[in-house]
C-alpha cells in the first residue's frame, strides 16, 4: 500500500479500513454551526441586545423605533462596521455599534461631509424583519455594568483614545 493512501486513510480521507467512523450526531451539530456561521456573514442574525440613547443627547425614539435601530446594528456589526449611519422613519442616526448606543441625529441636508462613518443601514421597517434572535443569545450573559462603563469611556477627559492618562 502507498504510505500516502495510509495516511490519508487514517485521517479518513483515503478510504481506507482505519478511518475513523463519523458521528452523526457530531457532523449534525457540525452542519447547524455552518449554516449558523453563513448566516451570521449575512447579517441574518440578530445578537438580542438592545441599543441605547447615548447619555445627555437630545434624541428620543420609541421602544419600536428602537428594536428596528438594534436590528440595523446587528447588521452592520456582521459587516464589521464599528460607526454606523442608520436612516430609520426619515432619520439619520450616528450609532457606536460597539457601544451599541445611538449617538447623535445627522442632518443630510445640511451639505457637511460625514466622517468616522464606516457603514450604512437602513432599519428594518418592522423589527419582526430584521435578523434572527441567535439560538442562545448573548443577551443573558452580556455584563450591563460593563457595557455602561465602556459606553461612558469617552465622558471621561483623563482618557483619551481607549487609554487612561495619569493625571
Amino acid at each position: 500500500m502507498n504510505p500516502a493512501l495510509g495516511l490519508l486513510g487514517l485521517l479518513g480521507l483515503g478510504g481506507s479500513r482505519h478511518a475513523p467512523k463519523v458521528d452523526p450526531a457530531r457532523a449534525s451539530v457540525g452542519a447547524e454551526f455552518a449554516s449558523l456561521l453563513e448566516r451570521a456573514r449575512k447579517g441574518d442574525l440578530s445578537s438580542g441586545l438592545p441599543v441605547s440613547i447615548a447619555r445627555g443627547s437630545p434624541i428620543e425614539l420609541t421602544p419600536e423605533q428602537l428594536a428596528r435601530v438594534a436590528a440595523a446594528t446587528d447588521r452592520a456589526e456582521a459587516r464589521g462596521g464599528t460607526r454606523a449611519l442608520v436612516l430609520v422613519d426619515g432619520m439619520a442616526l450616528r450609532v457606536d455599534v460597539a457601544a451599541r448606543q445611538v449617538l447623535e441625529r445627522v442632518d443630510l441636508a445640511s451639505g457637511l461631509a460625514l466622517t468616522g462613518i464606516d457603514a450604512f443601514v437602513t432599519a428594518p421597517d418592522n423589527p419582526e424583519d430584521g435578523p434572527v434572535p441567535l439560538p442562545g443569545s448573548a443577551t443573558a450573559a452580556m455584563n450591563a455594568s460593563l457595557l455602561r462603563t465602556l459606553s461612558h469611556v469617552d465622558d471621561d477627559p483623563a482618557i483619551q483614545g481607549g487609554v487612561r492618562r495619569p493625571a
